[in-house]
């Protein structure tokens, strides 16, 4: 394995432990209501903050990554172009701040957003220096700077909460921790040089997307607004509509519940709960971050139909049978293990105020492994070419999970929010799936799949009967002790079965 490849996993390890610090700190620091209100308006921010870093990480990637030569000149364009983006973003979201206290029924979620608007901001900018870094393949470079910027943002944030400063002291440590980094990512590009490995291998594929084949057509000053406008937009909108799957349950618990008293400690303890559950979500965005340029370097809309590339498009359907085969593999496990422990689980990580989500939890595990098969097979067909698929897709979950999420949350509230979500993602993912299936030749047999659902049952019932014998109940030990034999009983089950690698195909797809 090369050494950035080593770099960027390492950042992401980094990226996952630092931010279930953060949770956990923040849950002994503040109460459920404020711990609820900090993930709300982190929800909020989070929509605007993650459409503008992936649209801006992924196309100066690609435009640097075209054209070596001419890519210094092209940060300080980028930079412009994305302040415009960035500008129109954080001034309507700085106009939201004055309608969505009432919406949410939260007076305080104004001047929170309004102090929270320097971080979608600063990781505009931020974004861009990344993806050119990225676009370079300077992944050592790119991987020390997402490393900084999660320890200073977990650093600021607990320092900042555990001083008493309370969630506005929160969103300050963000901002710092924001605009640290982005001063830090300008000092390691100031000079636009590459790194020593950029010239070579011309073409290869970034960590995001495949470079495009250099000409003087495509010469990076030629780049206009318009043209990284029209890269952009269709990743944006698919970050924006994933991000909006994601928060919709807790945006709708907040509006739904009638006390706003009690609305405060329900999403903080539903908040609280939802980090447990997507853990795995988490954990397999790896598995998209390299699936999406290793699909997209062997497809595209003009040739994955042809004939004369039938063998690219079996490679296509290998990939993303493993990926999707494997991930179904684990979610199912993970899932088995985890849902009859869900009270043991937030015994195990929270303080007691919180453990009123253990019910929910148990439902959001299954929703989150739902929405991980759903995000993997949108990846999938967006790398392929189909990001119009993929957004209608995401639209078609979004609207059911708020159509369920308005009958279910009035009457079962927490649970209900989480059933929503589950119906919802659940069902367009089968859908996904079947799409894929028809178009790509992705497929994940019932043999395989009777096979994974074997290789979870025994450790899924050996959870059950730890959970009935209430052997977790008071220790946090046994409960740690017994979720790392499980999960291990369910890894070798896995190899013998042979399901954490699905097989690739032993006959040619279908033209």
């Amino acid at each position: 394995m090369k050494p950035g490849t080593i770099a960027i996993l390492v950042a992401r390890l980094v990226f996952l432990v630092a931010g279930y610090a953060l949770v956990v700190g923040l849950t002994h620091f503040l109460a459920p209501a404020d711990f609820g209100l900090y993930s709300l308006v982190n929800g909020i921010v989070a929509l605007v903050n993650m459409v503008l870093m992936s649209g801006a990480m992924q196309t100066v990637s690609h435009f640097v990554a075209a054209d070596d030569n001419t890519a210094p000149r092209l940060r300080p364009r980028f930079l412009v172009y994305q302040a415009i983006i960035a500008g129109l973003a954080v001034g309507g979201l700085g106009a939201l701040s004055y309608v969505l206290p009432g919406f949410f029924k939260e007076p305080s979620v104004g001047p929170l957003l309004q102090i929270a608007l320097f971080i979608p901001a600063a990781c505009a900018l931020y974004a861009v220096n990344v993806g050119y870094l990225n676009g370079h393949r300077c992944f050592v470079r790119q991987a020390a700077l997402d490393i900084l910027f999660s320890i200073l943002k977990v650093s600021a944030m607990l320092t900042l909460a555990g001083l008493g400063f309370g969630v506005m002291g929160v969103f300050g440590g963000f901002a710092i921790a924001a605009i640290t980094s982005l001063i830090a990512s300008f000092l390691l590009t100031q000079n636009g040089a590459p790194c020593p490995s950029a010239g070579a291998v011309r073409g290869a594929t970034t960590g995001f997307a495949p470079a495009a084949a250099p000409s003087a057509s495509s010469s990076i000053e030629r780049v206009d607004f318009m043209p990284f406008a029209q890269y952009a937009v269709p990743i944006m909108g698919v970050a924006l509509l994933l991000n909006a799957v994601f928060h919709a349950d807790l945006f709708l618990l907040k509006n739904l519940t009638r006390s706003a008293q009690e609305s405060g400690a329900l999403t903080g303890v539903y908040a609280a709960a939802q980090q447990i559950a997507r853990i795995p979500y988490y954990g397999m965005g790896t598995v998209g971050i390299i699936v999406f340029p290793s699909i997209a370097a062997l497809s595209s809309k003009h040739t994955v139909d042809r004939p004369a590339h039938r063998s690219n498009r079996g490679r296509v359907a290998d990939i993303g049978s493993a990926a999707l085969g494997g991930a179904l593999n684990l979610m199912l496990g993970m899932s088995a293990i985890a849902m009859p422990l869900s009270g043991e689980l937030m015994h195990l990580i929270y303080p007691e105020l919180y453990q009123a989500g253990a019910t929910a939890l148990a439902v959001l595990i299954a929703s989150a492994a739902a929405l991980t098969i759903l995000y993997l097979a949108t990846t999938v067909i967006s790398s392929a070419g189909f990001p119009r698929v993929s957004l209608l897709f995401l639209s078609i979950t979004l609207t059911l999970q708020t159509a369920f999420a308005l009958m279910f949350i009035p009457k079962w509230s927490m649970v209900g929010a989480a059933f929503a979500t589950l119906a919802a993602s659940s069902g367009v993912a089968c859908l996904a799936l079947r799409w894929l299936r028809v178009k790509l030749d992705v497929q994940i047999s019932a043999f395989y799949l009777a096979r994974c659902f074997l290789a979870a049952s025994i450790p899924g019932a050996l959870a059950c009967a730890f959970h009935a014998a209430a052997l977790g109940a008071s220790s946090r030990i046994a409960t740690l002790i017994f979720l790392m034999i499980d999960a291990m009983l369910f890894i070798v089950l896995s190899l013998v079965l042979g399901t954490l690698r699905p097989r690739r195909r032993t006959t040619p797809p279908n033209p």
